[in-house]
């Protein structure tokens, strides 16, 4: 009888195998007799930490009639590994003969009392399996965003498929306790408000360079360091682990559990295949492999690897900019349903100061030097596939920095949201108040116009101490100093507010962006000094610079227009825009997690393929047929490939889009989702509808666009039944978020297909 574990994460780089190995380790110690089983498959690595060679896996067992027994590493430290492969993750395609010699195998490993399972990290089938087949899982996090939002899907996942056993959470490489205490309730209040799972604390691991120390030398940190303070961690929360086994429910037989996984690995779909070749595939006979989907986005997992959004450059600056949430619900929104291109993303970049601060710190290098002359330009420079994850990261850090928080959530986002609208009028004002005059380079006084205020969007307290705007200015003025740029802008930003007799002593941008921001929060500065103080200090009249001021306010109206976004500074009280931007960011990282960027060759039926599986995964939709519109998208044609549902009466279903009565063509006309119920002769009255339904063989439709940046190339049906319907609607956001996924992918793959 075994206490199977498995750990798990939802990003890679979190410490999981080294905790997994030292967790072995003091088992062992406490005189449990444990064995290891390293279920990275295919990049197995635990042997690696321990400088031990392996000379067999699983695949010599599966495939080359090794015992378990030749292949067990028996470690010299009390425990044993069984080496895992690739050759696990073709268990689907394995004989009857080949299962039950495996099953054999492995349930016949040997007593055990922990049997811990070290898994590769993310969201793959094969780590979804170990999770679903073992009573215990453990998922190892950091404090950073993007561990916690991978985590996140993960448990989304588990939620998703019904998981009954018990989930733990390990907070590791925290600095401090009270860190690691309030990463722990950031993440439950989000999985506790959305999902239907219940997590617990596992334990806290305190950051200790003795762990990089003790993998150099390629040992357990418990051996080489046994008093350091991530060993003492360890000792604790093997101790808990021990303690809440010992009251928790019976051990089970190694071959219940490996039982158990094979059975969840054999009634799944197998996964997609990719082949070599760009043209359709049909062959039927090769054996099918983990999909790699067409590219369109980095994987939200790397993000900690290749972007740093959230610190600046100076310590000082630890504290996180929080972006409007009005803002980022609405910018998510678009994303979700495919409404906005990457274009207008790095245009709406532009007129947020939380987001230019990001933009900037990507951009701005010492080539490019300390000036600003074109915006346009600089913004440019951005990849497309940066946008999307720095949008994630400022959401990730405005969702988590409003947690816990007790302020009216109502009251704080009108101030937000006001903030965000002054500095986009005053950025404008005073590019207008340079090109009227030629006293500045005009996107120098844009950008020191938007950011002016950037120390009220921090989250640490810059407004209290002393002198409130004396503080956010000079936060505002060494932040961009920080960001490498000129004197002339940090000085214009730290003395915008600063007394009239003063400014006229200073140069042109001071005074520029000085009499913006005097004008944008109606400070009319005649009343101070009834001379003719506009052209004194910026060269136009009091009329030209109230003329400019209009048009500025006209400009602000215009982009946010693009994201049905009501900028007039009043909020309806009766949303939740925190929780709207939540439920979109969290719709958002899902769909992207479920279908990750990958390999530049990929296939139609590798595309279609994805689609079934996420409609399977995610709604449990089992019965789907695509369809894609002909270059004159006058006909919608149904596309399969061998084995997909109904694959034999494909060729023969073309939908005209200029039939109004078919759900069909509606879904496709508007780009939106249509539900359709073939027990209402007024919902479904169009015949091949009907056919299509028996085709399904469900009482209800779903019709879901594939539609990105205002363009629709085909749909996703799909079959459900009529008392699914309600429940399919509460996740229309999610349907539409996932064509419009699948969409921007097959703009992609359509690019490789031949002619």
């Amino acid at each position: 009888m075994s206490e199977v574990i498995v750990f798990t994460s939802g990003k890679g780089g979190v410490g999981k195998s080294n905790l997994c190995l030292n967790t072995a380790l003091q088992l062992t110690a406490q005189q449990y007799r444990t064995c290891l089983f390293d279920g990275d498959l295919g990049l197995a690595n635990v042997n690696i930490l321990l400088g031990i060679e392996q000379e067999h896996t699983l695949d010599d067992v599966v495939f080359r009639n090794k015992s378990l027994d030749e292949i067990l590493i028996q470690t010299g430290y009390g425990f044993d590994i069984i080496p895992g492969s690739s050759g696990a993750e073709q268990i689907a395609n394995l004989s009857g003969a080949q299962l039950e010699s495996l099953i054999t195998a492995l349930a016949g490993v040997g007593e055990y009392d922990y049997f811990l399972i070290d898994t590769a990290s993310g969201i793959s089938r094969g780590v979804i399996s170990f999770c679903l087949a073992a009573r215990e899982t453990i998922i190892v996090i950091t404090h950073e965003a993007t561990s916690l939002t991978d985590a996140y899907a993960l448990l989304k996942i588990l939620s998703i498929n019904g998981y009954m056993g018990s989930v733990r959470i390990l907070i590791n490489n925290c600095e401090t306790i009270p860190q690691a205490k309030q990463t722990y309730v950031r993440y439950k209040k989000v999985v506790d408000k959305h999902l239907d799972i219940e997590i617990a604390p596992a334990g806290i691991i305190l950051h200790d360079d003795h762990f990089e120390r003790a993998v150099a030398q390629q040992k357990p940190l418990l051996e080489l360091y046994p008093e350091s303070v991530g060993a003492q961690c360890i000792r604790a929360f093997v101790s808990n682990l021990i303690r809440d086994n010992a009251q928790g429910e019976e051990p089970e037989t190694l071959s219940t559990f490996w039982q158990r996984y094979l059975e969840l690995v054999i009634e799944e779909e197998p996964p997609p295949t990719v082949s070599d070749s760009p043209a359709v595939r049909r062959d039927t006979g090769a054996a099918e492999q983990e999909p790699v989907p067409i590219r369109s986005q980095i994987p939200i997992g790397s993000l900690s690897k290749k972007l740093d959004y959230l610190a600046l450059d100076s310590s000082r600056y630890a504290g996180q900019l929080n972006c409007s949430s009005v803002l980022l619900s609405s910018l998510f929104r678009s994303i979700c349903q495919g409404d906005i291109s990457v274009s207008q993303l790095r245009q709406m970049i532009s007129i947020d100061p939380v987001l230019m601060v990001q933009a900037l710190q990507l951009t701005m290098t010492e080539e490019a030097g300390s000036h600003v002359y074109d915006l346009g330009q600089l913004l440019d420079a951005l990849r497309d596939d940066q946008i999307q994850p720095m949008l994630l990261q400022t959401a990730i850090s405005s969702v988590g920095a409003k947690i816990g928080k007790s302020e009216d959530d109502y009251a704080a986002e009108q101030v937000q949201l006001q903030r965000s609208i002054n500095s986009y009028t005053r950025a404008i004002l005073a590019k207008e108040f340079a090109l009227a005059t030629s006293a500045a380079v005009p996107d120098e006084a844009y950008i020191c116009g938007l950011l002016c205020d950037i120390g009220l969007f921090s989250s640490e307290d810059n407004q209290t101490a002393g002198d409130a705007t004396e503080n956010h200015a000079a936060f505002g003025a060494e932040l961009l100093q920080s960001l490498g740029m000129n004197s002339m802008m940090c000085d214009a930003v730290r003395f915008h507010h600063h007394q009239l007799d003063q400014i006229r002593t200073a140069f042109d941008l001071v005074r520029i962006v000085f009499t913006a921001n005097a004008l944008v929060h109606e400070n009319d500065l005649e009343q101070q000094d009834p001379e003719d103080v506009y052209r004194e200090l910026i060269g136009i009249s009091r009329d030209q610079a109230m003329e400019l001021l209009a048009k500025a306010r006209e400009e602000v109206f215009r982009h946010p227009a693009q994201l049905d976004l009501d900028v007039d500074g009043s909020l309806d009280k009766t949303i939740d825009v925190s929780g709207d931007l939540s439920r979109y960011l969290m719709e958002h990282l899902l769909t992207q997690g479920l279908m990750p960027p990958g390999a530049p060759r990929a296939t139609l039926e590798d595309w279609q393929r994805r689609i079934h599986w996420n409609c399977r995964l995610l709604f449990d939709l089992r019965h789907v047929i695509c369809f894609l519109a002909d270059e004159q998208a006058q006909h919608l044609s149904a596309i399969g490939y061998p084995g997909c549902f109904g694959y034999d009466n494909l060729a023969n279903i073309v939908i005209p889009v200029d039939n109004s009565t078919s759900l069909l063509s509606r879904a496709f006309t508007t780009g939106s989702l249509v539900i359709g119920n073939f027990a209402d002769e007024s919902d479904t009255s169009n015949l091949a509808d009907r056919q299509l339904g028996r085709l399904l063989g469900e009482t209800a439709m779903i019709c879901v666009p594939l539609k990105s940046e205002e363009t629709t190339v085909g749909l996703i049906v799909c079959g459900t039944g009529i008392e699914e319907i309600e429940t399919i609607r509460q996740r229309d956001t999610q349907l539409v978020g996932l064509g419009a996924r699948a969409a921007r992918d097959f703009s992609v793959l359509r690019d490789q297909l031949p002619e």
